[in-house]
């Protein structure tokens, strides 16, 4: 059956070539205006996946850096616990109360570490290119700190922290480079507290060479 069948003569032509009322019409706008919005938001996400694969892809490199060095800082840290573990052993009572806070605040950064690692698909167990040469680094700090007495452990501190502080500023850039605005965040804490450690031990170890140095005058 052809559509024009059944229809007075001009009354396909008035029906179908666009002649329509007013209600009609706003019908039609409306129905081109969802039409419009939907080939817009349909093109627009595609455009959005295309450009985080882009992204991803040109950054992998980028975030690969980052969570080696994120690993080796964590690691770091756990042998930081262990390192002052061993110096509360030997630590003067009135210090041990500040060395257990520092203790507890290292192991707490290693698991702040261990989550962003996570949160990126990384493994905090493993043991990456920076890691390996952390460990190598740590197990010689905490080496002295075991063998020698207070003052010597003390500057084994003193040398971790300096470490320690530095390489948290390393990671804080590193997060602000990839655009991780929460870890810049957490990082920059982190880091403050590692301030508060290193100002702690070098205060500690100029006091106790200062009181090693009078015994030798006197």
């Amino acid at each position: 059956m052809r559509l024009s069948e059944g229809l007075e003569p001009g009354e396909f032509s008035g029906k179908w070539s666009g002649e329509l009322s007013g209600e009609q019409t706003a019908m039609r706008l409306r129905l081109i205006r969802l039409a419009l919005v939907l080939v817009t938001g349909v093109t627009a996400a595609w455009l959005g996946r295309q450009f985080l694969r882009r992204q991803r892809a040109t950054s992998r490199g980028e975030l690969d850096e980052f969570i080696d060095k994120c690993t080796a800082r964590c690691v770091f840290e756990k042998l930081a616990v262990e390192l002052y573990d061993v110096v509360l052993a030997r630590a003067p009572a009135s210090l041990r109360p500040r060395l257990q806070e520092i203790r507890d605040e290292e192991a707490q950064h290693q698991k702040l570490l261990a989550s962003v690692i996570r949160g990126y698909g990384g493994n905090p167990e493993h043991i990456s290119r920076s890691a390996r040469v952390v460990q190598l680094e740590c197990e010689g700090i905490v080496k002295v700190a075991r063998v020698e007495d207070f003052v010597c452990a003390a500057d084994a501190l003193l040398a971790a922290e300096l470490v320690d502080c530095a390489s948290w500023e390393l990671l804080k850039m590193l997060a602000r480079q990839i655009g991780d605005d929460d870890a810049v965040e957490q990082f920059e804490r982190a880091l403050n507290t590692e301030r508060r450690h290193l100002a702690f031990i070098r205060g500690e170890v100029i006091e106790a060479t200062l009181r090693v140095f009078d015994r030798h005058a006197g």
